[in-house]
């Protein structure tokens, strides 16, 4: 099946409406009950790539976090946006998954701010390295928003819900 593209790249949207008219193409149903017709997919991705010149160092702009390059962000948020298009697919489209571990923390994300920040330096939530590699950081913060994540399931088990 031949996928065309005829929207003109001067009307709203631009070539961003290209490749959701594309899909609706391979699955209106799904378009059209599911997902609407005026929704359109952003690709910042692609003009980072083009940015960078597909590489970490050698492109126009570089992928640089330290200076928050154009296309270090652009690149960011496409993988954020791609991210929230799936939660969005699995959680409410298809319903394969309830979003759990979101929602607890979601109900009480006051509650866990409020704890983070006055616990933030103390010990089941951080401890002082050992090694001090990338690994060992990335484990205490996983540890630590798993701890968290613990006290919201609880805080919502107890109904206890903080709001202002």
């Amino acid at each position: 099946m031949a996928l065309r593209c005829t929207v003109h790249f001067t009307t709203s949207g631009g070539a961003s409406t290209c490749l959701p008219l594309q899909l609706q193409q391979l699955s209106p149903s799904l378009w059209a009950k599911k997902l609407g017709p005026t929704n359109t997919f952003r690709f910042s991705g692609c003009i980072a790539t083009i940015l960078c010149k597909g590489t970490k160092n050698d492109g126009w702009i570089p992928i640089n976090k330290n200076l928050w390059s154009i296309s270090f962000v652009l690149a960011l948020s496409s993988m954020a946006f791609l991210l929230l298009i799936f939660c969005y697919w699995t959680i409410d489209v298809v319903h394969w998954w309830s979003g759990a571990p979101f929602f607890y923390a979601g109900m009480n994300s006051i509650f866990l701010y409020i704890g983070h920040e006055v616990f933030s330096g103390y010990f089941p939530f951080s401890w002082k390295p050992f090694v001090g590699n990338h690994a060992e950081y990335l484990a205490m913060s996983l540890i630590g928003a798993s701890i968290w994540v613990l006290i919201a399931f609880y805080l919502f088990k107890v109904n206890f819900f903080l709001k202002i």
